[in-house]
């Protein structure tokens, strides 16, 4: 006997196995596909990693400094100097070899008179040691080229190299000396003019904001020229270390290139007296090799530092390893003005990026004008140039007051011919409504168009208001230091946007002249019509006539008077466009209304005046 209960669920059973079984195929089948997506995804991010582009890396590298800050900084300072350490440690050794010599001095001493004028411990008017630096630079410009060659950073545009070493060459006095070499190499992605101008920016309001003593002789190049006394703080072993340096630094604008070159002095306090550095460094600012293989457009900027350890009094007792730690210091406060002159640079270029166009255009550019101009011109098209045209119309229309009150006393009360505007010149009233209408205010759609234009012009005056207080900011801010280089670059316009504007632009001249031009053919045979509109004539020869004013306000002959000119055949053609909105008729006969007239939906006023009475 059949169970269909049962029957069910064994149906289910079998339903479930099967089903079973395909799942457990399709989980293998994806395990298997997951593994190989898996491995091609390992390869894949591998390939990635490699080919990865260095503007993407130089890009991730400003975005880390400005999200991270000090942090990223702190850290890159703890390699270099244990980099530098370990630098330090090979020159003791190689010290000690040194001093097997007789004629190699280790240490410089400033027993030479020209190496006294070097110290800082006793100097209270550095005037000389300006002097002296200022005399160098010139020299120190034209072996730029040769250091950068030996040290192979003329042509590297790799943004991770970075290095110090410790090496020897002869003295002034033909002795070999110990200094302290530093390289690095940055990638800035932006333009070779804002970065150049950034640059020096940050590096005056860098030195300028730390110094307590300025030179105060004459300088042949005063715009182009740092000399400055200044102290900074530097940390080492958790203690905060000042040190006083005199600095004197030069820049040298090329066509292609912006060269920094300096010369500086550096002694500390306390633990450190008697001790000093003498530095030299290069700086220059190029655009990058269109064959470097780079996937951006920018500059880079190559940086090379010789730091030169010295000791005032060679009598006097002082260790190794302290004049090998106030030049860890020295290293410590170059690495922290180059942080902080690059976080400055990035800064000014990336706030000067965000404004926007229209700010760009005005704090670099004219200070606002161009905009200004934009909204004058606004102003004057859509509120000034009518209120003129009423102006115009109040000083040069003439009303025969005489002939109006003459007619106020004979005509009876009441009477129609009472109005002033019966007595007016037609076309002069025509012109004084056209202006009067333009101003006030008909329809829905007149006030929403009136409530935009002044909400965007209030939007405009608001930016250009803004754009001047940001400028004076920025100036204020700068001290009012404008660079002097070459002037910054509009950004390329692509060719297919000029292209389409100068199109377009061609184009609304072109349609509207050809208004102009047909509709003054057209209503040129109707000279009663004294305002009419500007459109195409595309196949008829109607006159797009808006205001039609035909009278004859003092007729000379009987004739004229009992037998006056008929105006319907006027009135049709001229309304036959449809765009009639005043029709003035005066001693003219028109028995009867053209059909046309109620094609005029915008007819708003219509004034008849027939004597029939004869």
């Amino acid at each position: 006997m059949r169970n269909p209960s049962r029957e069910r669920l064994q149906n289910e059973l079998a339903y479930l196995r099967r089903k079973t079984v395909e799942l457990e195929d399709q989980l293998r089948s994806l395990y298997l596909s997951r593994r190989v997506n898996l491995s091609l995804t390992a390869k894949g991010s591998l390939d990635t990693q490699e080919t990865v582009g260095t503007g993407a890396r130089v890009w991730r590298r400003i975005a880390e400094r400005q999200a991270q800050g000090r942090d990223k900084s702190e850290r890159e300072n703890k390699r270099l100097k244990l980099v530098l350490e370990g630098q330090i440690a090979l020159a003791k050794k190689l010290e000690k070899l040194l001093q097997k010599r007789p004629d190699v001095m280790v240490m410089s001493d400033s027993s030479g008179v020209s190496q006294k004028r070097l110290c800082l411990g006793q100097v209270e008017d550095p005037s000389s040691m300006y002097d002296l630096f200022l005399s160098e630079l010139d020299v120190l410009y034209a072996q730029m080229d040769s250091v950068f060659q030996q040290t192979g950073l003329e042509a590297s545009v790799d943004d991770s190299f970075r290095h110090a070493y410790v090496k020897t060459r002869r003295g002034p006095e033909d002795e070999e000396e110990l200094y302290a070499e530093l390289q690095d190499v940055t990638i800035i992605p932006f333009e070779l003019e804002r970065a150049s101008s950034a640059m020096w920016h940050a590096v005056r309001r860098r030195y300028n904001k730390n110094s307590y003593h300025s030179f105060q002789g004459v300088m042949e190049r005063p715009d182009d020229t740092i000399a400055v006394k200044y102290r900074s703080q530097c940390q080492r072993s958790g203690q905060d270390i000042e040190l006083d340096a005199i600095m004197v630094m030069c820049r040298f604008v090329e066509r292609d290139r912006l060269a920094f070159v300096w010369r500086s002095v550096s002694c500390g306090d306390g633990a450190f007296s008697g001790m000093y550095t003498d530095e030299t460094g290069w700086s220059v600012l190029k655009r990058v090799p269109p064959d470097s293989g780079l996937d951006l457009t920018g500059c880079v900027m190559h940086n090379c530092v010789h730091v030169v350890p010295k000791r005032v009094d060679v009598a006097s007792d002082l260790q190794q390893n302290e004049i090998g730690l106030l030049t860890n210091v020295v290293i410590d406060s170059y690495e922290d003005d180059v942080i902080a002159l690059s976080a400055m640079m990035e800064d000014l270029l990336l706030q000067d990026t965000t404004q926007g166009l229209g700010v760009l255009q005005i704090v670099d550019c004219v200070g606002g004008s161009d905009l200004f101009a934009q909204d004058t011109f606004d102003l004057s098209a859509a509120v000034l140039f009518p209120i003129v045209t009423l102006i115009y119309s109040y000083h040069n229309f003439d009303f025969d007051h005489e002939v109006y009150l003459t007619s106020l006393e004979a005509l009876p009360p009441g009477s129609f011919e009472h109005l002033a505007r019966t007595f007016a010149n037609p076309s002069e009233m025509a012109l004084f409504r056209v202006n009067i209408d333009s101003l006030r205010i008909n329809s829905v759609l007149d006030l929403v168009l009136r409530i935009s234009m002044n909400l965007t012009f209030c939007y405009r005056v608001k930016r250009v208001m803004e754009a001047l207080i940001w400028t004076r900011h920025r100036e204020y801010a700068s001290g009012v230091i404008k660079s002097v280089d070459a002037p910054t670059q509009q950004n390329p316009v692509p060719k297919g946007v000029a292209v389409a504007f100068t199109a377009f632009s061609l184009m609304v001249l072109l349609s509207t002249y050809k208004a102009i031009s047909d509709s003054k053919v057209a209503c040129s045979a109707h000279p009663d019509c004294v305002v009419y509109a500007y459109k195409w004539k595309i196949s008829d020869d109607l006159c797009p006539c808006v205001i039609l004013i035909d009278v004859d306000l003092t007729p000379k002959t009987y004739k004229e008077w009992i037998d006056p000119v008929d105006a319907y055949d006027k009135v049709k053609a001229l309304a036959a466009s449809g765009r009639l909105t005043s029709l003035q008729i005066i001693n003219r006969l028109l028995l009867e209304w053209p059909e046309e007239l109620r094609l005029c939906h915008g007819l708003r006023t219509m004034y008849v005046l027939v004597d029939l009475a004869v």
